[in-house]
Parts: C-alpha cells; structure tokens; sequence
C-alpha cells in the first residue's frame, strides 16, 4: 500500500539506526530548530493525510518540486487541447478546468491539490486505513544541504491486525524553510508522462 510518500512495504527501522541532523548540512539556523521544523512538518503532512486535507497538504509541499509537474501537465493539456482532445482528457487535475488556459492560470498549490485528491482517491481501502493510523516522529537523515528525510512510524490496524511500520518523507531545506519534497512515485509518474508526451497524446 502506498500513499505517495507514506509506502507501508518498508522494513521497519530501528530508533536507534535513525541518524540525527548534522549541523555541517544546515544552512542557517541552529540544528535544534532546524529538527524542530522538520518534525513539525511531517506532524503536519500526516495529519492532513489522515484528514485528506489536500489543500494544507499541497500548501506543505516544496513549491519548485512540484512546478515541475504543473508545468509538465500544461504542456500536456496545450497539447491535447491543439488536437481538439482536451475533453478527453478532463480527468484528475484536469477535470475542473474548462480549457488549458484555465488549468494553466491556476496556481500550483491548487493544481497539486486536485492532483493529489486524485492519486489517493484511487487507494480507498488504504486511505481508510491511514485515517485510523497512529504515526510518531523518530528523526531526521539530511542527504546534502538542502535535501532529506523525516523518518516516521506508523502503527495500523489492517483487517484487525496491528502492524507497525517506518516510512520516510521527502523533505528539502530552502531560504531556511523546511518542506515536503514530491515523493518517488511521483517522479516515476513524472517521467512516464514525459515519454507519452514525447510519443503524442
């Protein structure tokens, strides 16, 4: 089960394995408040996932992560919309937008948000179970000075059985505020769109 960037198929880790901030890979601010934020952040991304609270989730997320998906799904829909396709292909993100014009002038937290909604609404069973979740914050593994991960735990109950879990998020660290990153599967569906673009719609 996955929930962009909140997988349930991870071995789960220790505490003692998760490696604390390195003040060596922290722009500005102290290594306290920088962990501070980074815990915060996911307390919050979680919660709104247990909310489908799409709006604050995409008001959490790394706006130049995702432009890039924004700005790739416009290429998409100019170009459906020049064949005389656009219709068909008014689903997800674009299914409250009339024309491309329209999709295009909307800002890119709104965009990520319809996007999101429906990415997760296709997992029903998995959202229903994340919004019963308990989840704690362990720690944070900074990759470079900008980019890392918050690890979190995760205890579900699936089908009556109680399993935990640890699970990372995609963070990065920028102008010395800390956001969500778009997770991995997203960047697999990125590129797939890239390659049926390439190939016509």
């Amino acid at each position: 089960m996955s929930l962009l960037g909140c997988s349930t198929q991870m071995e789960p880790y220790k505490a003692a394995e998760v490696v604390s901030v390195d003040s060596s890979l922290v722009h500005v601010g102290s290594p306290q408040n920088y962990a501070d934020d980074v815990e915060n952040l996911t307390n919050d991304y979680l919660q709104a996932l247990k909310e489908q609270n799409y709006k604050k989730l995409a008001n959490l997320m790394d706006t130049d992560s995702i432009k890039s998906l924004h700005d790739m799904f416009i290429v998409f829909g100019t170009k459906a919309e020049a064949e005389g396709k656009f219709d068909e292909v008014r689903i997800g993100p674009f299914s409250k937008y009339k024309n491309a014009a329209q999709f295009e002038n909307a800002s890119v937290q709104e965009f990520y948000a319809n996007f999101i909604q429906m990415a997760l609404e296709k997992e029903p069973k998995a959202l229903e179970i994340f919004s019963k979740a308990d989840f704690k914050y362990i720690g944070v593994v900074s990759e470079t000075k900008q980019n890392g991960y918050a690890v979190y735990k995760l205890k579900l109950d699936i089908d009556g059985y109680e399993l935990e879990v640890a699970d990372l998020l995609p963070i990065t660290f920028r102008d010395g505020k800390v956001t969500a990153s778009m997770p991995e599967e997203m960047e697999a569906f990125t590129t797939a769109i890239k390659k049926k673009l390439a190939k016509g719609i």
